[in-house]
Parts: structure tokens; sequence; C-alpha cells
């Protein structure tokens, strides 16, 4: 910031036309500048901002999507983007997640006894894995789940 300008005894600072003298002129000029200056600053730093929130939105959106490893034993529903893993003694069911959005998927591995996936999946209702070691990787279309 300028430094104000001290005044000298009897000096005037504007003229009859309410005109500043060149002192007070440049002095206007200085601060003028800077502000300006400081405003330009501001913009970029909004915009930087803006961009900064922008990338965590979707650092945040990507950080949803990553496979989750969930290991059960009895009946589970699952959440889109879950790697479920059946480690069950006896038949176990595994709900498709509720709500889902187009796009989700989530997975259904059996390491040990059967499990029932129930939700509507390549138009039938309810699949059952009845081949241990097989793994089931489902995907929403908007309408229901398939196998991909």
């Amino acid at each position: 910031m300028p430094e104000l300008i001290p005044l000298r005894r009897g000096e005037i600072l504007f003229d009859k036309n309410r005109f500043g003298n060149l002192r007070f002129i440049n002095y206007i000029e200085e601060l003028t500048g800077q502000v300006n200056t400081a405003t330009s600053a501001t913009g970029e730093i909004t915009t930087q901002l803006a961009q900064n929130l922008q990338s965590i939105a979707r650092i945040n959106e990507l950080e949803k999507k990553q496979l989750k490893t969930i290991k059960i034993t009895a009946d589970y529903t699952a959440k889109p983007y879950d790697q479920v893993v059946g480690n069950n003694t006896g038949r176990i069911n595994v709900t498709t997640p509720i709500n889902p959005k187009v796009n989700d998927i989530f997975n259904v591995k059996r390491k040990s006894a059967a499990i029932n996936v129930i939700g509507t999946i390549d138009g039938k209702i309810n699949k059952c894995i009845n081949v241990k070691g097989y793994n089931m990787k489902l995907l929403y279309d908007g309408d229901e789940w398939i196998e991909v």
C-alpha cells in the first residue's frame, strides 16, 4: 500500500476546478494500480479455487467407485463396487444393491458353499452360483443387472 501523502504546510491538494495536484494524482494512480492488481489476483485465485473444488469432487466420486473386498459367511445385501467373497459353510443369499445407478458394478465370488444372488439378472429372477471358485461380475444397465 502506498504511504499516505504527508501534507505540507499550506499545501492545497485540489485546485478550484477540483483537480488534484501532481503529488495527489501520483498517489491515487499508485493506489489504484495496486487495487487493480489485487483484484486481478483475486479473480485468478477464485478461478483456481473453483477448479480445485471440481477436482476434489471428481476424486471423491472415483474413490466411491473403487472395489471393496467384503468377506461374508451369512446373508448380505451388496453395495455398488463391493467385491463379495463367500466363505460360507452353507448356502447363503447375496442381494443385489438397492437403488443402483447405471454402470454400477459388483462381484460375487464363491469360495466354498453355494451362493444365491437375489435380484433380476439377465432377465431372470435370482441366480445361483453352484460352481466352487466361480466369480460373477454384475453391471447395472438401467433396467437390470447383467452378468459381464
